[in-house]
């Protein structure tokens, strides 16, 4: 009895950790501006190999300040990747990310059919 209710709390587990990973998989935000030119080379990294994830130009959208303050300790910098609350800084480490996280990209080629 003992080992069946512990292979049940086991499988329980595993398919709440799995249930988790598919939910944050799509919780991805690059927070940029245009004038930055890091963030301008993650960009044009993005458009070089085909890939896009969901931006944020704090320029035009200046309430997203916030949302980055909330993550970062109430400072700013971009480019900034946010992975599932975690922060990103800093170019090279963000496209390191890209390369490593390809399942996590969107083609450009499928958003400009939709």
């Amino acid at each position: 009895m003992k080992l069946l209710l512990a292979l049940l709390l086991f499988m329980s587990a595993a398919v709440t950790l799995k249930a988790e990973e598919t939910t944050s998989s799509s919780n991805v935000m690059l927070y940029y501006t245009p004038t930055c030119p890091h963030s301008v080379r993650v960009i044009a990294y993005l458009e070089k190999i085909g890939k896009t994830i969901p931006m944020t130009n704090l320029k035009e959208q200046p309430q997203a300040k916030a949302d980055l303050r909330a993550v970062l300790g109430n400072e700013l910098r971009v480019p900034c990747l946010v992975v599932n609350g975690r922060p990103i800084l800093g170019e090279e480490p963000i496209m390191e990310w890209i390369q490593d996280h390809p399942e996590m990209l969107m083609s450009t080629e499928s958003e400009m059919e939709n």
